[in-house]
């Protein structure tokens, strides 16, 4: 189909979930052949193994399939990093925005956008990582701009900062 084997655009992120890449983030307004490039987008590949080429340099763009979700477009907020994969998800943080995408098992819609803060956010990609909390469950942690580190976890989003709170 016209559209299905489109060139992943230039994206700052990416992450592997192991059956996809994931792309968030662009370097570029226009791209030549690749698909359009936006700023708030997660662009991800079709499942490894799809077809017998190239699934994991394209971005299908077609009228039933579309490779992209947009995380908060327009929210004025800067895209600041992936992270993950955990429990099968991953997570795309912008400045001011957390946002994990959970599988759904459906082709045409393989990922539900859920919006954990649009208060918190990350400083960069080097300040989120993978790691476990005090129980050895896995979480990732991220250092917010304002409120210093965080993690999202079994527990859901919680500070880290008690210790360091009055310097």
């Amino acid at each position: 189909d016209e559209g299905a084997y489109t060139p992943f655009p230039s994206v700052k992120y990416l992450l592997s979930t192991g059956e996809r890449l994931i792309g968030f983030g662009v370097w570029e307004s226009s791209a030549g052949d690749s698909l359009t490039p936006k700023a708030g987008r997660i662009y991800f590949t079709p499942v490894l193994e799809t077809t017998d080429t190239d699934d994991d340099e394209r971005v299908s763009n077609t009228t039933e399939f579309k490779g992209w979700i947009d995380v908060a477009r327009n929210a004025g907020a800067e895209d600041r990093a992936l992270g993950g994969p955990m429990d099968g998800a991953f997570f795309a943080f912008q400045s001011r925005g957390v946002y994990m995408f959970v599988p759904t098992g459906d082709a045409n819609s393989p990922y539900q956008r859920i919006t954990l803060s649009t208060e918190l956010g990350a400083v960069s990609q080097e300040s989120t990582f993978m790691g476990e909390d005090e129980a050895g469950r896995a979480c990732i942690y991220f250092l917010d701009p304002e409120r210093g580190p965080y993690r999202y976890g079994a527990r859901g989003l919680q500070w880290c900062g008690y210790d360091n709170q009055t310097l």
